[in-house]
């Protein structure tokens, strides 16, 4: 019989005549590792000392013992492999085995290797051959990996049921964590069905923190080195250099059920009925029926990773949460470079995030498509159209040099379902391109891909839900056609799935695409459109063509250029409709884009801005100078209160509000200290030349009681080299 090391606590007090014995907390066991073999033939680990022969030895002891435990590793393991000729490891997480923690050595060692023969290749058929490394099952007690090496580890077809997960793959019910963990050179592969997660597969609750993954792949499947089920939540962690055919970083499902004969039942439910129909549902059934998955990312990197079809970095038909992160330097493929949000769940909050260098033929920076539809594709006849509004958006964000080889260089937004809303807040769009040697590129900044005919099941456009810019900059972008934003692709279809079709409208009646508060400047097409492209489509039943309309309210469209020469709004030749609906803003050049509504839009005038760059905030700006005429001819609605940076909006510069305006400045920044009645003063005594300087003073318009008391600026402006500012202070 095993005999065990425990640890426990008792507590006796005696009051009065009276003995009162607190019960032991839940003992625990230690086993000690000492060797880096492994072997098919099991031993007893030492029943005095806890040691074992072998991690598998340990990992059996654990699996038949009820209380929480603890594998650790003898020291002179560190730097050592312990490679696994046996085949993969599995881990017992049934409820009443206890926990388990398999704890590393400093330096994330030792390495435990699928790599059967050592030779750095995945071999199905070697003697012996290639394994996973671990398999995890059970119905919930926690399994905790840290401070390892994973590497080698292959799964090939169905191994024993359980397709993918190169290194582990936990079944439906566990709940895992690897923590400061290492996982490279893993690898899930089969001939022709779906194998997922080159590192990890999980179908249950799965925490990443502190760790890195490198090199590993699932080329027939989803998530080169993670595909997560039920979602999971990463901290703290790297992703690069893994490759799927979608998600070549990450990849998750839009929602979980039970391995059972009920759970397609379960998700069809899920794809008929409304989400408070579901939740209704949810409260009448076991927790674990139905899961939404959630992709819940902060303080990580994903990059260099590469998807043959979509998600070069993350691959999330459901709820993304990405915060304080990076996302650089990944291939899409088809679609979604860094980022591939699309399905009936999806949905995405990203924030302080950046989303930078990454290719795609469509979306290269992110491609968005939260659509609504059918259950059965193939027959949309017969099946029902189920509506799911969602709030997606992405602030205080930089997406930046990315670059598509046909449509939407930053982002490209495929469908927006009615009820559904996307907002861009604070953030910037910059230095991203759209167009390549195959394709007219369309939209470097944003651009929304137009309807093709028949594939909506409703019959209507792609934009039904409302798409908003709200206080962002779209600045220094290029594309064919549409170098800031493009509406509508080409008429004639760039998809490459369905080159023959012809584009419908882009919006229904309740869609609507609004920049608000927002600078589109410096952008480039060399074709048209330099800022804003209005594209052209065929409406339904008539020979008729129309293009889209854009809504600008508090706006800049300035220094963009197209072809050659200035050029900020353009409507596609031939279109008989469409245009620019106008309020408070300034659109320089207009083109050949006509206002279907303007009110106190100002044209024909330089907006005088700045190069983008740091004027404060977590994302670059453009800065117009103190005597644009953006100053004060805004207005900002009441729940905006901060610029782009966060600085206070509606600084009043007495330029005079325009009727129906509240002082807002036009665009993304806020002048904190307009010019103001400028003043000459008194001669200076003479420069060189003889002339006396020209002075003015920059003092605010009007002061609230707490500028007062922190003070306000008066800046001296001059001609000559000097420059002086005084801080003043009120008093009672």
């Amino acid at each position: 019989m095993l005999k065990r090391r425990k640890t426990g606590l008792a507590l006796t007090a005696a009051i009065g005549a009276a003995a009162l014995a607190a019960p032991a907390v839940a003992n625990a066991t230690d086993y000690v590792v000492t060797t880096n073999n492994d072997s098919a033939t099991l031993n007893s680990c030492d029943g005095t000392t806890n040691e074992c022969d072998t991690l598998r030895d340990a990992v059996n002891a654990a699996n038949n013992d009820p209380n929480d435990d603890t594998i650790t590793f003898d020291s002179s393991l560190s730097g050592q492999t312990i490679t696994l000729t046996a085949g993969e490891i599995g881990i017992n997480a049934n409820q009443g085995v206890g926990s388990l923690t398999i704890q590393g050595l400093p330096g994330h060692t030792p390495t435990i290797s699928g790599d059967a023969n050592g030779d750095g290749n995945h071999n199905k058929s070697g003697d012996p051959p290639d394994s996973r490394i671990f398999y995890v099952s059970g119905d919930g007690e926690p399994i905790t990996l840290s401070g390892l090496t994973l590497s080698g580890g292959y799964a090939y077809g169905r191994n024993n049921g359980r397709e993918g997960g190169g290194a582990i793959w936990a079944g439906y019910g566990t709940n895992l964590t690897v923590s400061d963990d290492v996982f490279s050179g893993n690898a899930a592969s089969g001939d022709s069905s779906e194998y997922d997660g080159g590192a990890i597969y999980t179908d249950g609750a799965l925490t990443v923190s502190g760790s890195s993954f490198t090199d590993n792949h699932a080329d027939n499947g989803y998530g080169g080195a993670i595909y997560a089920d039920r979602g999971a939540t990463i901290r703290n962690s790297t992703i690069s250099g893994s490759s799927a055919r979608e998600g070549g970083g990450v990849a998750t499902d839009k929602y979980s059920g039970p391995p059972s004969t009920n759970s397609f039942a379960i998700r069809q439910f899920v794809e008929t009925h409304t989400p408070a129909q579901v939740q209704a549902k949810a409260a009448t059934m076991n927790p674990q029926d139905f899961i939404r998955s959630t992709l819940d990312i902060s303080d990580s990197t994903i990059t260099g990773n590469t998807a043959k079809e979509a998600g070069g970095g993350l691959y999330s038909p459901t709820l993304l949460k990405l915060k304080n992160s990076t996302v650089s330097s990944n291939d899409g493929g088809f679609s979604g470079g860094g980022i591939e949000s699309s399905g009936k769940y999806a949905q995405s909050q990203i924030d302080n995030s950046t989303i930078s260098s990454n290719t795609a033929l469509q979306g290269a920076g992110m491609d968005v498509g939260q659509f609504y539809g059918n259950v059965n594709d193939n027959n949309p006849a017969t099946e029902p159209t189920v509506k799911h509004a969602v709030q997606s958006s992405i602030s205080r964000s930089t997406i930046s040099g990315n670059t598509a080889g046909g449509e939407g260089g930053g982002i490209n937004v495929l469908y927006l379902a009615a009820g559904d809303r996307f907002d861009v807040e604070n953030s910037t769009l910059s230095s991203n391109k759209a167009g390549g040697s195959d394709y007219t590129g369309f939209g470097g900044g944003i651009n929304f891909s137009q309807e093709v005919s028949g594939e909506l099941a409703d019959g209507g456009a792609p934009i039904a839900g409302q798409f908003r810019t709200i206080n962002s900059t779209i600045s220094g972008n290029s594309a064919t056609t549409g170098g800031g934003v493009s509406l509508g692709g080409d008429p004639q279809s760039q998809n490459p799935r369905v080159p023959s079709e012809l584009s419908g409208p882009l919006m229904t009646d309740e869609g609507s695409i609004d920049f608000e508060n927002s600078t589109i400047a410096s952008n480039t097409a060399s074709s048209n459109g330099g800022g804003v492209y209005l594209n052209s489509y065929y409406n339904a039943g008539s020979d008729a063509v129309g293009s889209p309309t854009l809504s600008l309210t508090s706006t800049i469209v300035g220094d963009n250029n197209a072809g050659g020469g200035g050029n900020d709004a353009d409507r596609a030749d031939g279109s008989s409709d469409g245009g620019l609906d106008s309020t408070d803003s300034l659109v320089e050049n207009v083109g050949d884009a006509p206002f279907v509504q303007n009110t106190s839009t100002i044209t024909g005038a330089d907006p005088q801005l700045g190069a983008l760059g740091d004027n404060g905030g977590p994302t670059q700006t453009q800065l117009p100078a103190v005597t644009s005429p953006v100053i004060d001819k805004g207005d900002a609605p009441a729940r905006l209160n901060t610029d782009q940076r966060g600085q206070n909006r509606t600084v009043e510069g007495g330029a005079g509000d325009v009727t129906g305006g509240d002082g807002t400045d036009i665009g993304a920044v806020e002048v904190q200290n307009p010019a103001q009645n400028p003043q000459t003063v008194a001669a200076l005594p003479q420069f060189g030349d003889n002339t006396p300087p020209v002075i003015g003073l920059k003092v605010p318009h009007s002061l609230s009681i707490a500028q007062l008391i922190r003070g306000f600026n008066v800046t001296v402006i001059c001609n000559e080299p000097c420059a002086m500012t005084f801080r003043l202070y009120g008093s009672a």
